[in-house]
Order: structure tokens, then sequence, then C-alpha cells
């Protein structure tokens, strides 16, 4: 399969994510369904584990509140989407996941502007380190996804980029969706998205 620059994501309801994540894998390499192999990925990214896999296809799911999303890119790949929601122990989840800078900022919006910052800063840390094969928790804290505006004391600016191992990373907003939000980390700089409903895989695949 010729990927380019695209990075296919399919959407899928969260309900059908086990049947659903093992088709679509099978549609890419040829492998059986029954037969694909993955790891737990319990808080690191799903693998699979078939040595027959094509060393070119990569893979990452996420899912939230009823929708399910996998991206498939011949470069590692992740990808993150949250349902934008209060969460009781929001500060606690700050100090842990949040930089400093970060939390000055959340610290300054009132609940309904932190709520929604705080899943925008989240999804992107998340796609970066699944992207990597990192664990989410010992290491969210550690990326940085937005700073404050130079040029607007209240405002911020979201960093669009890092480097890891001499290899540069790139974060965007791979697609819109009403009251969630999402976002995909890859290597390549120009990547285009194409989002994919689930009821075409078989016309994708013949």
């Amino acid at each position: 399969m010729a990927y380019n620059n695209d990075i296919e994501i399919w959407q899928f309801q969260e309900s059908e994510k086990d049947t659903v994540v093992r088709e679509i894998i099978s549609a890419y390499t040829g492998i059986p369904s029954a037969k694909i192999e993955l790891s737990s990925g319990n808080f690191t990214k799903p693998a699979l584990l078939n040595p027959e896999a094509p060393q070119d296809f990569h893979f990452n799911v996420s899912h939230s509140r009823g929708i399910a999303v996998l991206a498939v890119s011949d470069m590692p790949v992740g990808i993150d989407i949250e349902k934008i929601r209060e969460l009781r122990d929001l500060e606690a989840v700050i100090e842990l996941s949040c930089t400093d800078e970060e939390s000055r900022i959340l610290a300054g919006l009132d609940n309904d502007a932190k709520n929604q910052l705080f899943f925008e800063l989240w999804t992107r840390k998340e796609a970066c380190v699944k992207a990597l094969g990192a664990d989410i928790l010992p290491t969210a804290g550690h990326f940085q996804c937005a700073a404050a505006d130079p040029d607007n004391p209240k405002g911020r600016v979201y960093l669009e980029s890092f480097w890891q191992d001499g290899k540069a990373f790139y974060i965007r907003e791979p697609f819109r969706l009403d009251g969630f939000t999402a976002a995909c980390c890859t290597p390549k700089q120009n990547a285009e998205f194409r989002v994919v409903p689930y009821n075409s895989v078989a016309e994708r695949s013949s």
C-alpha cells in the first residue's frame, strides 16, 4: 500500500473496537483478522506481534465516550481522542501531567476554559507519548505542549513539534468533532489526514 504523506484515520463505535481494529489491520496487512496478535497496550500503545506483518505498517488506537479512532501510517504514529468533560480531580491531574508553565496558564482560566484547555493539552501529550511507544503515566508531564504567548500575556500558543533522539515529531489536530478534542503525533512534517468511516473498510481493501 502506498501511503504517500497520508495518515488514514478510521472512525467507528467504541463498542465495536476489538472487532473493527482487527478487521482494519487485516485489510492493510493481509493477515486474517482471526490470526492477528496484538500486545495488550494497557499504558502504552498496542503493537502488532505477527512476524509476517509489513515492516512499514504502523497504527494506533484511541477511544472516549462511545467514539473510537484508529490511525494508520507507514511511520510511527500516535493518536488520542477525548470527550471534553469535567474532572472532579482536575487539579491533581494537572499537577501530575502538566509542566509548570502549562499549570500557570491553566490557573488563569475559568472552570469551563480550564477543562477545555486541559483536554486539548492531554490529547497532544498522549499522542506524543504513544508515537514514541512510551508509558503515558510517568511521561506526560515531560512534554510541554503549550506556552505563554509572548505577544499576549493572557494568551498561549501550542507547541507543534519536538525532537527525540535526533528526530523531529509534529503534533497536529487531525479532525474536529463537536464535544471532543483530538491530536495526532507523527514524524511526517507535511502529513495529510484522511478520515475514513469504518463502513468503507471493505471497499478500501478490495
